[in-house]
């Protein structure tokens, strides 16, 4: 059986899969859309030849997708309800590269928020106009530490109708549910909530039965994947089994090696006390 790798943080991929892997490739918006491999939902389609916009003021990280995505639209700018400029606030710790916001209620909330660097905004609406091209978008993905009120104010959905919407729905770092902030212009926009995966909640539009069916429940073992950490695992332990094996082959030829040395020695000894002896 050949498991499907999943890439996103919570297997927000493979729940998404259920509804899209029986047609051909479609498009996406992922706002904040991160590192262009770790822990990204769009990773699995583009991989598919699916394409779409990805947004990510980080510069390191917008450089990582710009390399890895050419054939996406990749803009390094921050989304709210109005465009403008703002302030990017972001960790100093490398390993908290996913931690940055333009949410100055967030920063008030976290005083590990140390970097700022002032990055360009725009709206949800202003990218649609500009690059959707006239063409539906089936997904959309919105992670942006605690400004996702503004990212949803700033676009008109009689207008961009994905099929399926993704909201990260916990503050940063925690369990506490945010939903309530802006939860209620999605369901005013036609759409119903389908799926709470502990990290995200799920949008479909209200008359789409079949979306809400598929996306009713998170990720299983009934979905046949497995987590791209499992398989960098798996394949770290092969290489660290090849190099034991190449190991203990180097240890086998050298502890022949070494016999046969001693076995010269015994030789040489014998020699040296019987020519002694002769002497």
């Amino acid at each position: 059986m050949t498991l499907t790798v999943s890439y996103a943080q919570n297997c927000e991929d493979i729940v998404l899969e259920r509804l899209f892997k029986a047609r051909g490739p479609g498009r996406y918006i992922d706002v904040g859309a991160g590192d262009p491999d770790f822990e990204s939902v769009t990773k699995l389609f583009y991989e598919r030849g699916w394409r779409g916009i990805n947004v990510e003021p980080n510069p390191t990280l917008f450089s990582r997708l710009a390399a890895a995505r050419p054939e996406d639209i990749n803009l390094q700018l921050a989304l709210s309800d109005k465009p403008g400029r703002a302030n990017l606030h972001s960790y100093d710790n490398p390993a908290a590269w996913g931690y940055a916001t333009i949410s100055e209620e967030t920063v008030s909330r976290d005083g590990n928020f140390s970097r700022v660097n002032e990055v360009e905004v725009s709206t949800l609406g202003i990218l649609c106009e500009k690059y959707g091209g006239g063409m539906p978008f089936d997904f959309l993905k919105i992670d942006v530490e605690g400004h996702e009120k503004n990212v949803i104010l700033g676009v008109d959905w009689s207008l961009l109708r994905p099929r399926t919407i993704v909201v990260e729905a916990v503050r940063p770092g925690s369990h506490t549910p945010n939903h309530d902030e802006w939860e209620h212009l999605l369901l005013a926009a036609g759409y119903r909530f389908v799926l709470f995966d502990g990290l995200n909640r799920f949008y479909v539009g209200d008359e789409d039965e079949e979306a809400a069916s598929l996306l009713s429940s998170p990720a299983s073992v009934l979905d046949s994947y497995i987590a791209v950490n499992h398989v960098r695992a798996l394949l770290a332990l092969q290489q660290l089994k090849a190099s034991l094996a190449a190991a203990q082959s180097e240890s086998a030829e050298l502890a022949r090696d070494a016999e046969q040395l001693t076995r010269r020695t015994e030789q040489l000894q014998s020699a040296l006390a019987a020519l002694t002896t002769a002497l």
